[in-house]
This record gives structure tokens, sequence and C-alpha cells, in this order.
């Protein structure tokens, strides 16, 4: 049988929920770094635009541009994410030819792909410096800016070798496909 209170045994109340603690959001990136980010993207950026090819150039950027611009299959792979993007930030560029349009877009993808390395850089040495039993020997505010230093330096010899230059300033897919790798 079950067991009902009766008049005399009064239910006992749960306890009561425990009061919320306050909760701290932590970002990922600091406001330093994104500002590092941002600075080597604009760096980048106008280095490569300053730099970029106003026409198409040999290789196959004319068959890419082409592709690309008319929303249609360059050869084979055929680059499907880069000639749809292409199109549509040909759209987004209203004026130019078409090689200058999509050297732009190359330009845009391979200022962002440094921007993120810096991110990723500035946060890894972080890690690095946090963890390392060398590392202890440093405040953390050394190891903040240790970081930012070797992350940001490091981002801007990768944006200044030469193949990342290089096909930054063009208007063909390789910017785009270390972007899209990163």
């Amino acid at each position: 049988k079950k067991r009902t209170p009766g008049p005399s045994q009064q239910p006992v109340p749960p306890p009561p929920a425990p009061s919320p603690s306050p909760v701290t959001v932590r970002h990922l990136f600091t406001r330093q770094e994104w500002i590092a980010a941002a600075l080597v993207f604009l760096v980048s950026g106008l280095t490569y635009f300053y730099f970029m090819t106003p026409e198409v150039t040999l290789e196959d950027s004319g068959e890419l541009v082409t592709g690309s611009f008319n929303f249609g299959v360059p050869h084979p792979t055929g680059y499907p994410l880069w000639a749809f993007l292409g199109w549509v930030w040909r759209h987004l560029v209203p004026f130019g030819n078409p090689a200058w349009r999509l050297c732009l877009f190359s330009v845009f993808t391979g200022a962002a792909l440094v921007g993120i390395m810096t991110l990723m850089m500035s946060r890894s040495i972080l890690m690095l410096l946090r963890n390392a039993p060398w590392g202890e020997a440093l405040e953390e505010r050394q190891k903040e800016w240790l970081g930012l230093a070797v992350g940001t330096a490091a981002a801007m010899m990768y944006a200044f070798n030469r193949g990342v230059w290089q096909w930054a300033c063009v208007p063909e897919m390789r910017a785009l496909n270390a972007f899209s790798w990163v």
C-alpha cells in the first residue's frame, strides 16, 4: 500500500535551488589581437593592392576570369568555390574591368588570410608561453605582448613571402585556396 501523508504529516518541501553563480565570459581573442590582425590586414591589403595586376596575366588568369565573371566553368577542376565567389564579387564591385575586379578579390582574400594568421599565431605563441616550463619566468603581461609581437611578425613574414605575395596580386584562385586551408 502507498502511504499518504496524514493530517499530522506534512510533505517535506524541496530544497531551495542554488543561486546562480556569476558567469564571466572570456573571449578567445583579446582586443589587442583583433587590432593587430586588422592592422596586418590593412598593411598587407594595401601593399597587395599597390602591386596587383590591372589586367589578365599569363598562365591561367584569362580563362579563370572569363569563367568566373560569366558564371561558367574554368578548366578542370573548375575551382567551383572560387568561380562562384568571383561571380558574387563581380556584383559587389561594379566598376573596373573583369580582371581588375577579380584581382581585387585575390587581394582581399590574401589580406584576410594574413589577418587570420595573425590571430592564430599570436594565440598559439601565447599558449606556448603559458604552458612551457621556460615561460614561467615571464609575467602574464609579458607573455601576452610577446605572443602578440611574435604572432604579428610571423604573419607579416608569411604575407610577404614570394608565394603569398605573388598569388595575392593576380586574378587567380590560389589566395582563396590558402585562405580556405587556414
